[in-house]
């Protein structure tokens, strides 16, 4: 009986070492005008709507998900219009950033070609965050607190 527990504790630790061995891991974040630089496109905006994008043939695991923002403001890539599509991985563990609908972010996507058409696509390792905290990155960005105050907010229509 000892040794059945035994077995049995190795291998939880083993199963849990292998879960950790696959999470998300990220180098030291840029600074933020690093990471504006290095971004296709950066934007403020609320998230209204995520969605599941499944494989071909496999409608129960989501390939990534493609989550609607109510776009703010443009930052960076000449995008004027409303509404934009960023994708991003479904878990955490697959370095996919934790969007919530009705909340708003300060994201920095990137132009990504992997697995199908071009799409921008974000990530837990980008400096996207919640706009809630995003006022230093806006500061370095805009160069001054009234600016960056200005991009928290959206564009009157």
């Amino acid at each position: 009986m000892k040794i059945l527990k035994t077995l049995s504790l190795c291998l939880a630790a083993s199963l849990t070492s292998i879960h950790a061995a696959e999470a998300c891991s990220c180098m030291e974040s840029p600074s933020a005008m690093a990471a504006y630089n290095a971004s296709n496109v950066v934007i403020t905006g609320r998230v209204s709507n995520i969605r599941n994008i499944y494989a071909q043939g496999s409608p129960t695991t989501p390939l990534r998900l493609r989550v609607t923002i109510q776009v703010y403001r443009t930052l960076k890539g000449g995008f004027s219009g409303h509404r934009r599509y960023i994708y991003t991985a479904p878990h955490s563990a697959m370095c996919g950033y934790p969007f919530e609908v009705g909340r708003a972010y300060l994201i920095y996507a990137y132009r990504n070609t992997e697995g199908g058409p071009p799409r921008l696509s974000t990530n837990l390792c980008s400096r996207t965050k919640p706009l809630s905290e995003a006022g230093p990155d806006l500061t370095e960005i805009a160069g001054s607190p009234h600016e960056a105050e200005l991009m928290m907010s959206p564009l009157d229509d």
